[in-house]
């Protein structure tokens, strides 16, 4: 009697060898796929407010320095010919354009930190094997 003529041989022509070569052809298109995003957790919702707060965007440098020169010597030259409701609506307007002036730094870093995010999940897509071109 031959194997294919035995129960455990139908058993295996019939059921067995199906599900192995069905298996192997799901490992097979599971490696060639790319791999898998990393997922992150989720991150405080004020994550990117620390980290440009500490990134060091206050520190002074040369070219702010001499900025902030400028406009106070500016500033001392024109307050005299102002009246006491005139410097009172100048600092408001101070105010005003500092806030614009903090949230347009930290939108930039916002914006540049997403994209530098970008960038760096971009270049995690596999490489396609040797001699093979990307798509």
């Amino acid at each position: 009697m031959n194997f294919h003529e035995t129960i455990a041989g139908k058993r295996f022509f019939e059921s067995q060898l199906p599900m192995l070569i069905t298996a192997l052809q799901d490992i097979s298109k599971k490696m060639t796929l790319p791999a898998s995003v990393i997922r992150l957790p989720k991150a405080n919702p004020d994550f990117l407010t620390g980290l440009y707060r500490n990134s060091g965007i206050y520190e002074p440098t040369q070219e702010s320095k001499a900025i902030n020169h400028a406009a106070i010597k500016a500033q001392d030259d024109f307050l005299p010919f102002l009246s006491k409701e005139g410097r009172m609506a100048f600092d408001k307007y101070q105010e005003i354009a500092a806030d614009r002036s903090e949230e347009f730094a930290s939108r930039a870093y916002r914006l540049g930190f997403q994209t530098a995010m970008q960038m760096l999940a971009c270049g995690m897509a596999a490489t396609p094997p040797k001699g093979e071109k990307q798509k």
